[in-house]
């Protein structure tokens, strides 16, 4: 009948309008893509924000009118933040970032002779391996390694090219960067408005969806980034100690580049031992195993004591799926692709199940309506009687039973 013919036309509806909001989720996806190259700036002032909101928001809150002048005092807290990141830039310009780049200066232009050198100590222990290993076990070993080091080789590569691609590939990176300060400043600022601003943009019947699903974004990236960057942070620096304890050369460097691989999950503090142990083996051979031993003990650390205290359960992903993920986004974006890949793919995880569970609460709530008599059965199976048309997903809170 008409009224049955209605019913399914309006369930049509519905259906094309959530496969438009998935269109149109893709598309926006795909142009992100696109751009990437000119969204690694706000991806920079993106980490910042949720780093710098919460410090925002508790200055914010101690000025006296917070109550009566909300959005004057977010202001006035985002430049106190701003006037300390300053001071504390031009501290690190005087202090360390000197010896930092006369270190990094004297490492360049002595790679070479540090490479000779490194492959002179390795010819020694290759002949004392010669001398013991049985031929049979070298010649499988040396294969072993020479895969090994052609995937290693090509992946770096790759790696860079990709990275320095993306980083430094057009005008509209250098543009990015330099306007990062007041983007970032105007989201400090008005982060409390975001959400609803965005909510906004959907049908009133979908906002409240919207906003879960905003929620699960800023719950999972913003501890995946902090959790992160206190890893760094904490690697770095014990390795900065550490090697200088040990009094390995170039140690302010090395412990910069232990906290810049930290940030890879996984694999990152192995690609951050590489360095050091290449130098300690090139100046500083008898030394070698012990750096070897300093880096696994700090990783043995991390793995059991500080990754499940700053982690948690933020992303919840298994380090075989991580790997994969790490390779698929190096594949696609370098080194930026293996920063962001893990956040990513723990945010579209929790939005599908989110996404899917309401949709199977829609289904069961139509089902128990239409056994209550609420609705005519016409909405599940092939109508016989006029019924009244079903409203859409997200708005059964707002009509209730009748």
């Amino acid at each position: 009948m008409a009224g049955g013919r209605g019913s399914r036309r309006m369930l049509l509806v519905r259906r094309i309008r959530y496969a438009m909001v998935a269109l149109v989720v893709l598309a926006t996806l795909w142009l992100l893509y696109q751009a990437r190259s000119a969204l690694v700036p706000f991806l920079v002032g993106g980490v910042l924000a949720y780093v710098l909101s919460p410090l925002v928001e508790r200055m914010a809150r101690l000025l006296p009118f917070y109550r009566s002048r909300q959005e004057l005092a977010r202001t006035l807290a985002v430049l106190e933040v701003y006037l300390i990141g300053g001071a504390v830039l031009v501290a690190a310009g005087v202090l360390i970032i000197p010896a930092l780049v006369a270190e990094a200066t004297d490492l360049v232009d002595n790679i070479p002779q540090y490479v000779e050198r490194a492959r002179d100590q390795f010819d020694k222990w290759n002949r004392l391996y010669q001398e013991k290993v049985p031929p049979e076990a070298q010649s499988w070993v040396e294969d072993q390694i020479r895969r090994l080091g052609q995937e290693l080789g090509a992946i770096g590569r790759q790696a860079f090219n990709r990275t320095f691609a993306i980083v430094t590939g057009t005008f509209s990176v250098v543009l990015g960067y330099i306007i990062i300060p007041f983007w970032l400043f105007y989201v400090l600022k008005d982060r409390p408005k975001i959400g609803p601003a965005i909510q906004a943009w959907f049908p009133p019947g979908l906002r409240e969806d919207v906003g879960h699903c905003i929620e699960i974004v800023r719950r999972v990236v913003g501890s995946y980034v902090r959790a992160q960057l206190i890893l760094g942070l904490f690697i770095g620096t014990v390795t900065t100690i550490g090697l200088w304890a040990l009094r390995i050369d170039f140690y302010l460097i090395l412990g910069l580049i232990a906290g810049i691989t930290e940030l890879i999950p996984i694999i990152g503090p192995i690609l951050g031992a590489i360095p050091a142990i290449i130098v300690t083996l090139a100046l500083q051979p008898e030394k070698t195993w012990l750096v070897i031993l300093f880096y696994f003990l700090v990783q043995q650390v991390e793995n059991a004591v500080l990754v499940p205290r700053i982690h948690g359960n933020a992303v919840n992903v298994h380090p075989a799926v991580i790997i994969v993920l790490l390779a698929v986004a190096q594949q696609l974006a370098g080194f930026v692709g293996m920063l962001v890949a893990v956040p990513l793919a723990a945010v579209a995880r929790d939005l599908f199940v989110y996404i899917y569970r309401r949709l199977q609460e829609q289904e069961e709530l139509l089902r128990r309506r239409t056994v209550a008599g609420e609705l005519p059965p016409a909405v599940l199976t092939p109508p016989e009687e006029p019924t009244e048309p079903v409203a859409p997903l997200g708005r059964e809170r707002e009509r209730g039973p009748r």
